[in-house]
């Protein structure tokens, strides 16, 4: 990890990652990503395993209740109550003004046309300028045709603005400060 000390924490009852193998997972990764990450992985040598859970803190009936959903989401178990207590967070179902404080969190969504319209509105509610970087291929005459998946994961445009938060998934040009990094990162 170029003598940077890393530490990584995970749960192993935890969902597996969305269309894909986890890390430790004994099928062969085809995907030079998963490659590269199954290989960081298994260049770790040491691992400890902390003996209690710290799921949900707090005595209170509805932390129990909720830690004692989270311990049987683990085994695919989920009851009605379960449910019931899930449906409160539904959004339509939260205020506006708690909504307004996951503005700026990390959402998850079933297409990626949704992940794309939010993105826009993002942007939208920035109110600075947006950049449209638009690909050159240098990749012959079918890199234009080409899929984001066939590009390994390279969009043919991407969009900026002060503000506006990217996430880099590889080294892409280092000299320039632009690389492997796992969670958002702001531009300025």
């Amino acid at each position: 990890m170029g003598g940077v000390g890393v530490l990584l924490f995970g749960d192993f009852a935890q969902l597996p990652p969305v269309g894909d193998s986890p890390l430790y997972s004994s099928k062969a990764p085809k995907k030079p990503l998963q490659i590269s990450g199954r290989e960081a992985y298994f260049s770790f040598d040491q691992s400890i395993t902390l003996q209690h859970i710290f799921r949900q803190q707090g005595d209170d009936p509805i932390s129990r209740q909720f830690r004692d959903l989270l311990l049987r989401q683990r085994t695919y178990s989920i009851t009605q109550e379960d449910y019931n207590l899930l449906s409160t967070r539904f959004s339509n179902n939260v205020s506006i003004e708690e909504k307004g404080t996951f503005r700026d969190v990390i959402h998850l969504f079933p297409t990626q046309a949704s992940v794309e319209g939010h993105n826009h509105q993002y942007l939208e509610a920035t109110h600075a300028p947006v950049l449209r970087c638009k690909a050159r291929h240098h990749g012959g005459k079918h890199a234009k045709q080409a899929t984001e998946d066939q590009a390994d994961g390279l969009e043919a445009e991407l969009l900026l603005a002060i503000g506006a938060r990217v996430m880099l998934t590889r080294n892409v040009w280092t000299g320039q400060g632009a690389c492997f990094a796992p969670q958002w990162q702001s531009l300025h």
